[in-house]
C-alpha cells in the first residue's frame, strides 16, 4: 500500500472521529451557552443513543436508519424529562450545585445501563454490507454513512441557529439573558429546547458510532473527556469553535495514531488544551458564552 493511500485512510478515519467528537462537543457547548451548565452527564446520553439503536435494530428488528431516528428521539425525550426534573431547579444555583447534579445524573444513567445490559459489549448489525473505494482506499459503507450523516447534522444545526426564529432566540439568550427577558423571550422554553437539542446531538453521535465500535455502559466516559477538550480549545459556548477544534483533534488523533503511536493519540487532545490555555486561555473563538 502506497504512502498516499495510507495517508488517505488516516485522513478519512480522522474526519469520522471529528464528526463524532463534534456532535458531542457541539451539544455540550450549546447547553453551556444557554443554560451556563457544564453537563457532566453528556457522555452517558451518547451511550444511551448507542443502546437505543441496539434495542431498535437488534431487539425490534427495525432498519438501521429508523433505529437511528428512534434513538435520537428517545434521547431528546429523556433529556426533556431530566431538564424538567433535575436541571431547571438548579439553573440559578451555584456552579458547584450544577456540577454535582449533572455528575449524579451521569452516575444514575451509567449504572442503570450496567444493570439493564450488563458489561457485555454489544454490536449493531446494519445490513449495510459492502465497501466504497476512494483514492484507492476501501472504506466500509457504515463508516461513510456515519461520516456523511454527522456532517449533514452540522449543516442542519448551522441553518437552524442562523435562519429560524427559535435558533435566533437561542443565540440571543446565549448572548444576553437579561435583554431576552425584557423583550419577552421565554427563557425556560429556550433552555428546554436547547437541552433537548444538545442531548439529541449526543444521541445521534452514539447511534452513528454503534455499528462501528462496541457498545458498553462506560463508552461515554472517554468521549466526553474529548468533548470537554474540544469545548475548551474552541471556546466555551462557541459552536464554530467546537466544530473547528473537533476537526483539529480528530484529524490529529488519526495521524498521530497512524504515524507515531496508538498509545499516544489519546493524549493529543490534552496536550492541545495545555497549549491553548497557555497561549489563548479563552479558546479559539474567544467569547465564552457566544453561540454563533
Amino acid at each position: 500500500m502506497s504512502a498516499e493511500t495510507i495517508f488517505t485512510q488516516h485522513l478519512v478515519n480522522g474526519l469520522l472521529l471529528s464528526g463524532i467528537y463534534g456532535l458531542v462537543a457541539v451539544g455540550l457547548t450549546l447547553i453551556y451557552g444557554v443554560l451556563e451548565i457544564v453537563n457532566f452527564a453528556h457522555g452517558e446520553f451518547y451511550m444511551l443513543g448507542a443502546y437505543f439503536t441496539f434495542i431498535a435494530s437488534a431487539w425490534l428488528g427495525l432498519p438501521y436508519y429508523s433505529s437511528v431516528a428512534i434513538a435520537v428521539a428517545l434521547s431528546a425525550v429523556i433529556a426533556l424529562i431530566v431538564e424538567r426534573g433535575a436541571i431547571r431547579p438548579i439553573v440559578e444555583r451555584s456552579f458547584e450545585s450544577k456540577v454535582l447534579s449533572t455528575f449524579a445524573i451521569s452516575m444514575i444513567l451509567a449504572n442503570t445501563a450496567l444493570l439493564l445490559f450488563t458489561a457485555t459489549p454489544r454490536t449493531v448489525r446494519t445490513g449495510l454490507a459492502g465497501t466504497i473505494e476512494f483514492a484507492g482506499v476501501f472504506f466500509s459503507v457504515e463508516r461513510v454513512l456515519a461520516l456523511l450523516t454527522g456532517y449533514l447534522a452540522f449543516l442542519a444545526l448551522h441553518l437552524f441557529l442562523q435562519k429560524t426564529r427559535i435558533g435566533k432566540a437561542i443565540r440571543a439568550v446565549a448572548q444576553n439573558r437579561d435583554a431576552c427577558y425584557v423583550v419577552g423571550i421565554d427563557l425556560h422554553k429556550m433552555a428546554r429546547i436547547t437541552f433537548g437539542l444538545g442531548i439529541g446531538l449526543a444521541g445521534l453521535a452514539g447511534a452513528l458510532i454503534a455499528p462501528i465500535f462496541s457498545i458498553e455502559p462506560s463508552m461515554g466516559q472517554a468521549v466526553v473527556l474529548k468533548a470537554f477538550a474540544i469545548v475548551i480549545v474552541g471556546g466555551f459556548g462557541s459552536v464554530k469553535g467546537a466544530a473547528l477544534a473537533a476537526l483539529i483533534i480528530g484529524l490529529g488523533e488519526s495521524l498521530v495514531g497512524g504515524y507515531v503511536s496508538a498509545t499516544l493519540k489519546d493524549g493529543l487532545a490534552f496536550l492541545i488544551i495545555i497549549l491553548v490555555l497557555i497561549l489563548r486561555p479563552q479558546g479559539i473563538f474567544g467569547r465564552a458564552t457566544r453561540v454563533l
